[in-house]
């Protein structure tokens, strides 16, 4: 696999979580109710799904750098 893309996946990632953090201070800040389901609620699980996909490819990446699962079997 391509550096380029390894670095996309950790960056899509890295991304991702800083979206994720900043509605989370930002509604910390507002002290916004956390079980309102409005904009920013909608948009820190966007963030976080996002988050989740792109940590799996990089971890996907780990492991195939490494040519054995996690389990240390082959693929």
């Amino acid at each position: 696999m391509p550096d380029t893309q390894r670095e996309k996946n950790l960056e899509k990632a890295i991304e991702a979580a800083r979206d994720e953090l900043h509605i989370l201070r930002r509604r910390g800040q507002e002290k916004a109710n956390t079980r309102d389901h409005g904009h920013d609620y909608k948009a820190m699980l966007e963030a976080r799904d996002t988050f989740d996909d792109y940590a799996g490819r990089v971890r996907e990446d780990h492991e195939k750098e490494r040519d054995t699962n996690r389990h240390g079997t082959r693929d």
